[in-house]
């Protein structure tokens, strides 16, 4: 949320003047490809694109969204949408890589897991867990427009 201050000047009984603020606040959207996008403030799908973190990278499509972390990526197979708190709870998968070559035959297996987070302003702060358990992917700050510092396992 986007907050403005202004002061107003008020005249008092016997030219003494007093002055008090107020305050205006305005949520702050995004047009992306013609469609409204949001941050924070109201309630509409998460704003499209790249969102960048320590570790994680989540692009953000009108159907979903791809992350990569270090050793890792996921994905969300449905529209991300804020509430009017800017909150968001979505299901997703998750699969672990290593480094090294993979094995002729084999495939990394993917794991249901929960991408739950909030958006304030241009910054998410985003929960990874594994659905049906209380293990924890990892905590990620993100900011949108923001390159992704990864370091990918080889």
């Amino acid at each position: 949320m986007t907050y403005r201050w202004k002061q107003i000047l008020v005249v008092c009984a016997g030219g003494v003047c007093a002055s008090a603020l107020l305050l205006s606040a305005y949520a702050h959207a995004s047009t992306t490809n013609g469609r409204r996008t949001h941050f924070h403030g109201q309630e509409g799908p998460l704003a499209l694109g790249s969102w960048g973190g320590q570790h994680i990278s989540l692009e953000v499509t009108a159907d979903g969204a791809i992350a990569e972390y270090d050793c890792a990526h996921g994905t969300i197979s449905q529209k991300i949408s804020l509430d009017r708190r800017g909150r968001f709870n979505v299901a997703g998968l998750y699969a672990a890589e290593h480094g090294g070559p993979v094995r002729e035959g084999r495939q990394a297996g993917s794991v249901p897991v929960q991408f739950s987070g909030r958006v304030n302003e241009k910054r998410m702060f985003l929960t990874v867990r594994r659905r049906g358990s209380s293990q924890l992917i990892g905590n990620f700050t993100l900011v949108f427009g923001q390159e992704a510092t990864l370091v990918k396992c080889r």
